[in-house]
């Protein structure tokens, strides 16, 4: 293959990600309209204000903890509406899921302020690390940065179910981040196809394309 075909594929570099490990294959986002096009997942019940802090939150089919001491849920977000979760302490988050039906899909909306209010101390520009679970068992992981000061997304699609995730903060401090509406879905990912030029550069190796292609392919898959 010529440098002209891998600079195409490269081409294809949006906010989606395609990632292969031996658990099975994610696809992580950090549009929501895609995501939200993509997975046919809805948004849970609005985070409810818990008037101040708590040391867990079952919101709609998900029940939240966090290693940390506590957390609270409150209209704290000038980028985000309604009520987010702010957690005290490194921004450590454990959803379980407990619908009746597997999930597959899972998003939220986030906010780390920089310089808008209600950040707690000295800014340090976090990085997330969020892992997907079936029980104890590992389904898949990716990790994130997002943009400060906006309203900012992530969300993941998987072709096996999960019924817990887990969002550590892998880089930060004890000054805040908000994790705003949660949606989850329950379409299964198929990948199949998708996964083919992954073994260009190897196997395990993430490589980003758009939308469009990914549904090209989708496309071709139902004829």
């Amino acid at each position: 293959m010529n440098k002209y075909c891998l600079l195409g594929i490269f081409g294809f570099l949006s906010n989606l990600l395609v990632i292969s490990s031996a658990q099975g294959a994610i696809v992580s986002y950090t549009s929501q309209s895609d995501f939200l096009t993509d997975t046919n997942a809805n948004p849970t019940l609005p985070l409810p204000d818990t008037g101040g802090v708590v040391n867990s939150l079952i919101v709609n089919g998900l029940e939240f903890t966090t290693p940390s001491p506590s957390f609270a849920s409150g209209d704290f977000s000038n980028r985000l509406s309604g009520n987010v979760i702010s957690v005290s302490g490194l921004e450590d988050l454990n959803i379980a899921l407990t619908s009746s039906s597997p999930i597959y899909s899972f998003g939220f909306d986030f906010h780390e302020p920089e310089f808008d209010p209600n950040r707690f101390g000295t800014f340090v520009d976090s990085v997330f690390t969020v892992e997907l679970l079936l029980n104890t068992t590992l389904v898949g992981s990716f990790s994130f940065n997002s943009p400060n000061d906006t309203a900012a997304f992530n969300g993941v699609w998987s072709d096996s179910a999960f019924n817990k995730v887990e969002i550590q903060e892998t880089t930060g401090g004890i000054e805040n981040e908000f994790f705003g509406q949660f949606y989850i879905g329950t379409d299964q990912m198929t990948i199949q196809t998708v996964l083919e030029p992954l073994t260009i550069l190897g196997a395990g190796t993430a490589i980003a394309f758009g939308t469009g292609f990914k549904r090209k392919l989708a496309k071709a898959k139902k004829k």
